[in-house]
C-alpha cells in the first residue's frame, strides 16, 4: 500500500545548536517498508544539486514523484552567524535533486498547499523552472506546473 508521509512543522522553530525541525515529506513511497525508508534516507542524506543537474542535462522541466522540504542550519563563513532555512528535494526518476533556493522552496510549499499535503499519485507532475534576474548577480528561482 502506498502511503504519503507528512511531518508537521512548527510555525516558528527555535534556533538551537542541533536543528530539531523535521522534514516535510510528500511523495509516493511506502514509508512502512525497508525500501521506502531506504529511499527516503538516501534522498535526505545524498541528493544531488539541482543546479548542477540542470547544467549537466540542460533540463528546464522535471517529472517529479515527490517533494521533501528539509530544514538546514549552516554557518555564514563571513560573519560566523548561524543561518537556518529550508531546502527542497525533488524526487525524480534520475534520483533526488536538492536546492536551497528560497523561491523554489516557496513554490514547493505552494504546491503542497494546493494539493492539501497529499501527493497526487494518480497524476504525472511536471514542473518547469524559471529564473528572474534581480539586482546584481542574484536571481529569483521558481517553478510552475505544466
Amino acid at each position: 500500500m502506498i502511503e504519503n508521509a507528512i511531518a508537521v512543522v512548527d510555525e516558528a522553530p527555535a534556533r538551537t545548536e542541533l536543528d530539531t525541525r523535521k522534514p516535510v515529506i510528500c511523495c509516493d513511497l511506502d514509508a512502512a517498508t525497508f525500501e521506502g525508508k531506504k529511499t527516503l534516507f538516501n534522498a535526505l542524506n545524498s541528493a544531488k544539486s539541482l543546479d548542477e543537474y540542470r547544467k549537466e542535462t540542460g533540463a528546464s522541466k522535471l517529472t517529479v514523484t515527490g517533494i521533501i522540504l528539509q530544514p538546514y542550519e549552516s554557518v555564514d563563513e563571513a560573519t560566523g552567524e548561524i543561518e537556518s532555512g529550508w531546502g527542497t528535494i525533488f524526487m525524480t526518476a534520475d534520483g533526488p535533486l536538492y536546492s536551497r533556493s528560497l523561491g523554489l522552496t516557496k513554490s514547493a510549499q505552494n504546491l503542497l498547499g494546493a494539493f492539501g499535503g497529499v501527493w497526487p499519485a494518480e497524476e504525472t507532475v511536471i514542473v518547469e523552472f524559471y529564473e528572474t534576474q534581480l539586482d546584481g548577480r542574484r536571481t529569483w528561482k521558481e517553478f510552475r506546473l505544466v
